[in-house]
């Protein structure tokens, strides 16, 4: 399986946890290509079996940034799947983010793989929140092993 992993960050969690799943992706065979959304490809995404899409909470909702590129990314490759996380301080915001990003691709004709995911930090500049390199782990596994 072939991933493209694409985040988005403010203060370097967001790299963090891309960081984390392509680590446990890769221990399983997987190959994947992780960029920032400031730098991620629009061509050649037809290599790629599933699309995963990484952004910090803005406001309950994901960042612009990561919205015009899952944009795009779904007028280069209607049909693909994707599935979305986002990282946020309060626990109460939940996957909004997440869902908001899939509701988009789907929208524009990407399909779903998986659950979205939401990951904890402490602080606004926050690190992630004891246990959450553990679950960000799982959460990777679980979609390998959805292929």
């Amino acid at each position: 399986m072939r991933v493209l992993l694409v985040y988005d960050t403010t203060f370097g969690t967001g790299r963090q946890v891309a960081a984390i799943i392509e680590n446990a992706m890769v221990s399983s065979g997987t190959v994947v290509n992780v960029y920032n959304v400031r730098d991620a490809p629009t061509k050649g995404l037809d290599q790629y079996d599933l699309m995963i899409f990484g952004t910090p909470t803005h406001g309950k909702n994901p960042t612009m940034k990561m919205k015009r590129y899952v944009k795009k990314a779904a007028m280069a490759v209607p049909g693909r799947r994707m599935c979305a996380y986002n990282t946020r301080v309060d626990p109460k915001i939940g996957h909004k983010p997440a869902n908001k990003l899939l509701d988009l691709g789907m929208s524009l004709g990407l399909g779903p793989w998986g659950k979205c995911e939401s990951f904890c930090v402490k602080g606004i500049k926050g690190v992630l929140k004891e246990g959450e390199e553990a679950r960000i782990h799982n959460w990777a596994m679980g979609l390998v092993a959805g292929a």
